[in-house]
């Protein structure tokens, strides 16, 4: 079977977001099938390794530049050359440009994975002051962007044959906003490779993109609160982003340097070192599709403090459902890592119990099999 890929970023295990998932999935997809990907030129740049089985797209600009130049040159690949692959798997929303200029006659091979939605990204924006936003982006998603995307997302599903989501929250927004009948769950998968190590009871670990999505803000004031109430702990950041200059100085002028650590971007090895030795992990994002970074603390055994837009609630067990907040409640985050930090036997108990739900449900060749199969659906489809 030949699929065609288009992930639009470089699959790498550091990323994050679709670029780490879809790194772990075609590296063992290609076992079972003869992969080629398409990639956009902007992100070829900036990889360094060999890109593997892939044809680099141009493309120009970032945001809806790149969305709109990557996905008319790739749908004039795509179109031009269809009947040489079986299957054709575009990534949204980064391939939403592409999904816009493919023609009527190759939907019935294009498989549509969702890992997060405009709808999504619309509605977290409404829960974000405007004296919060730092950078001109978040300022165009606040008055109007994402709005747009939305309506242009939701009139684009409607080409859709054949859906799939990465999280039933996900595909619960496709269903009900996009009205598409049926959405395939299949969930990211991870390695299950991380043991646990010489536990550090104090050390909370924090990672992604220092982003607004991301919730730091709140993070930062339930540190503060923590920090007031008298505890005693130490909060790793692991992660780049713009709003680093605004972190760093909020952490200097609440006078926090001695209770949080900006590590800025980490190795590999160094970022497994963190999940094997922090007692629990922090997700305060305000939108998530399904996060790679919840995955894999879960799976190494970590207990998780998120709120409820980060969507750690199909990864975690029942246990780790109570340290599950509401987004922006900075207040209740602060007293359940709070209620963690106390009690030095249940973060252990609860990180033992995600780290069974993860080996059992979100195995990578499980996942692997779950494609397999709707790749076989896809191209006998007539």
């Amino acid at each position: 079977m030949r699929v065609l890929a288009i992930p639009v970023e470089v699959p790498s295990p550091l990323s994050g977001g679709i670029a780490t998932s879809t790194s772990l999935l075609y590296a063992l997809l290609e076992k079972y099938v003869d992969l080629t990907m398409l990639i956009s030129s902007r992100y070829a740049k900036k990889n360094n390794k060999k890109l593997w089985n892939s044809i680099v797209i141009p493309a120009i600009g970032k945001s809806i530049l790149e969305i709109i130049s990557f996905g008319k040159n790739a749908a004039k690949y795509i179109n031009k050359n269809h009947k040489n692959y079986d299957v054709i798997h575009l990534h949204l929303p980064l391939g939403l440009g592409v999904l816009h200029f493919l023609e009527k006659e190759v939907m019935n091979k294009v498989l549509v994975t969702f890992h997060t939605t405009y709808v999504g990204y619309n509605n977290m924006f409404k829960l974000i002051k405007l004296n919060e936003i730092k950078y001109i982006d978040d300022f165009f998603g606040k008055f109007g962007y994402y709005s747009v995307m939305n309506r242009i997302e939701r009139k684009l599903s409607k080409k859709i044959i054949f859906a799939s989501a990465v999280s039933k929250g996900v595909a619960n927004e496709l269903i009900s906003h996009y009205e598409l009948e049926k959405v395939e769950v299949i969930p990211n998968g991870i390695d299950q490779t991380i043991e646990r190590n010489e536990i550090i009871p104090d050390w909370i670990l924090f990672v992604g993109r220092l982003t607004v999505q991301k919730g730091l803000i709140d993070l930062l004031k339930a540190i503060e609160v923590l920090k007031n109430e008298g505890y005693k702990f130490n909060l790793n950041i692991c992660g780049r982003g713009y709003l680093e200059k605004f972190i760093s100085s909020y952490i200097h002028k609440k006078k926090l340097e001695k209770f949080v650590n900006l590590n800025g971007f980490v190795s590999r090895d160094r970022l497994v070192y963190f999940y094997q030795h922090s007692n629990l992990g922090v997700i305060p994002s305000l939108y998530e599709g399904f996060p790679m970074v919840g995955l894999e603390m879960a799976s190494a055994g970590m207990s998780i403090v998120a709120t409820d837009a980060s969507r750690i609630q199909e990864i975690v067990c029942e246990e780790n459902k109570d340290f599950i907040v509401r987004s922006r409640d900075f207040r209740t985050l602060a007293n359940k890592i709070a209620n963690l930090l106390e009690n030095i036997d249940l973060p252990i108990q609860i990180g033992a119990k995600n780290k069974a739900k993860c080996r059992k449900e979100y195995d990578i060749n499980n996942i692997v099999k779950k494609y397999l199969k709707f790749y076989y659906i896809i191209s006998s489809y007539k």
